[in-house]
């Protein structure tokens, strides 16, 4: 399996290493999301994921709204 974050929602997940070099849908957040080529999947690792990015903060709050009236 080869695992990618997604561009929109920020989370990971995986995908079949048939769908390599193509395009797939987050099954979170529903975004269109390329899959990187085969050798490119296998070399690279993903980053450690912090709990304290603004993605968590979005999930966890919501939008932030200012009351402007």
């Amino acid at each position: 399996m080869i695992e990618i974050e997604c561009d929109n929602c920020e989370r990971v997940f995986e995908v079949s290493p048939k769908q390599a070099g193509g395009k797939v849908p987050c099954p979170h957040c529903g975004d269109v999301n390329r899959v990187p080529p085969a050798e490119a999947s296998q070399q690279k690792e993903l980053p450690p994921r912090s709990r304290t990015s603004a993605s968590f903060a979005r999930r966890c709050f919501g939008p932030i709204r200012f009351d402007t009236s």
